[in-house]
């Protein structure tokens, strides 16, 4: 069992990597253009991809505020996990309202599904 001080220190850290968020920093506004429709248009297309596969999704995203698509989520770990996307997108009533990353960590036994 790790003692009270490596335990603090772990619980920090982990709490700090799932706080944190970056949205890219500073970009020319055209790379940043560029990069905006990419994200909507493969957010868009695995929601798509979403709907095809599952109606009961279609049906609850009617009722749903706000729905926040990652086309792709890096997850990797052994005792200590840790998890990244990028390029995801806010869609609130079909339009796209905003973009997002994500960054989260983990430990202790996990066990990661798709």
């Amino acid at each position: 069992m790790l003692n009270n001080k490596w335990s603090g220190f772990l619980l920090i850290s982990l709490l700090a990597l799932t706080g944190c968020q970056s949205t890219g920093g500073q970009m020319a506004s055209t790379q940043l253009a560029s990069s905006a429709s990419d994200i909507t248009r493969d957010s868009n297309a695995a929601l798509q991809q979403l709907y095809a596969s599952n109606p009961e999704a279609r049906q609850l995203a009617k009722r749903a505020k706000g729905i926040l698509v990652f086309p792709a989520i890096v997850k990797a770990g052994f005792l200590v996990g840790a998890q990244y996307g990028s390029g995801g997108a806010l869609f609130k009533n079909g339009r796209t309202t905003g973009y997002y990353n994500i960054l989260a960590g983990s430990y202790g036994i996990a066990i990661y599904t798709n």
